[in-house]
């Protein structure tokens, strides 16, 4: 799920990428590459962004050497790509990045932390709304299918234009909804969940919705 996000496997090389500026997300995924593979990163941090590609500044020991607010780049060698492609089928190859047949026909309790890692790496929380965006239109419609499965109703699919590229995404609304995707999947971003979160509280709190909802009276 991180590596559909915002990670890439080298489609020469088939080494692996994962930058983020979120040491939640960072965090989250050396542990499982760490725990799967018993492999630590190499890790960089990134220059400043700048238009024209991505800059490293300086190569870090660990995670607690990061710069708040830049992005770090962790780097993992080719046997990694090889094992996870053997078990999900090619899903990433440069910027080519599909949901496999594998992948559909995973478990649940698979699906689920796809989307969760999926969603903390391109997914944003609104008012009232969680927001998944991507460039690959396929892609995102298969996202919409695992979240059906799950019992979770995406919105359908919308575009939009960024720096003159056709963008897409769908949303998640309704209380009901979102609050089953917290409840069910949830967020390793501690600044999403919490933000989700409080929204959730106050529409606990609103009296008229909970009457709109035929909560009696007497509760209220």
């Amino acid at each position: 799920g991180h590596i559909l996000g915002d990670g890439s496997i080298d489609k020469k090389t088939k080494t692996i990428q994962y930058s983020n500026s979120s040491l939640d997300l960072l965090n989250e995924f050396a542990s499982y590459m760490n725990k799967e593979f018993g492999i630590k990163p190499r890790i960089w941090l990134q220059k400043e962004p700048i238009f024209g590609g991505t800059k490293w500044d300086k190569r870090l020991e660990n995670l607690k050497e990061a710069t708040f607010g830049r992005n770090v780049g962790l780097f993992y060698p080719r046997i990694c790509s090889i094992i996870l492609f053997a078990l999900f089928g090619v899903f990433a190859n440069g910027k080519e990045k599909t949901i496999t047949k594998e992948i559909l026909n995973s478990n649940k309790e698979f699906k689920k932390y796809l989307i969760r890692a999926f969603t903390d790496s391109e997914g944003s929380v609104k008012y009232r709304e969680i927001r998944i965006y991507q460039d690959n239109k396929v892609l995102l419609e298969n996202i919409c299918v695992i979240l059906r499965e799950l019992g979770i109703l995406p919105s359908e699919i919308k575009t939009y234009i960024k720096r003159d590229k056709l963008r897409h995404y769908i949303s998640i609304t309704s209380f009901y909804n979102y609050k089953k995707y917290v409840v069910d999947i949830g967020f390793t971003s501690n600044n999403k969940l919490l933000k989700i979160e409080k929204q959730i509280e106050n529409v606990h709190k609103n009296k008229s919705f909970r009457l709109k909802l035929g909560e009696p009276r007497e509760n209220i």
